[in-house]
């Protein structure tokens, strides 16, 4: 009998793009109304993102997903989801800086919330 981690093994033998483990924050927007949940960035490769939710959050097929590092949004489709636990294919990158689009506006305002404050006075 193949154990679980063989299994794994194999599907990740398979991916287009290897996977790098990562303990990001990222955010998840979606609906007319922009509404907004916090996860972390568990795995990251080239085109796909593995995320960890709240659990009692209900996620919708597409959506907008935001990197906090780098400042880009994604257009990005849910490909699965096992309790807190997600996977996300990364569609269409979109740079958050200077934003034109209304869409992209409202991302970038989200965005720029996540920001880490200085606390200093200059």
């Amino acid at each position: 009998m193949e154990t679980i981690a063989k299994k794994r093994q194999a599907r990740e033998d398979t991916r287009a793009h290897p996977r790098r483990r990562a303990l990001l924050g990222g955010t998840i927007v979606y609906g007319d109304e922009m509404l907004t949940v916090e996860c972390k960035i568990r795995d990251w490769s080239e085109n796909g993102v593995k995320v960890e939710l709240p659990t009692a959050v209900l996620l919708p097929k597409r959506f907008w997903f935001i990197e906090h590092r780098l400042g880009f949004a994604h257009e990005a489709k849910r490909v699965w989801r096992r309790g807190q636990l997600a996977g996300l294919e990364l569609l269409v990158r979109r740079g958050l800086d200077p934003a034109t689009d209304r869409n992209l506006k409202v991302l970038r305002r989200i965005w720029m919330d996540k920001l880490p404050r200085s606390t200093g006075r200059g």
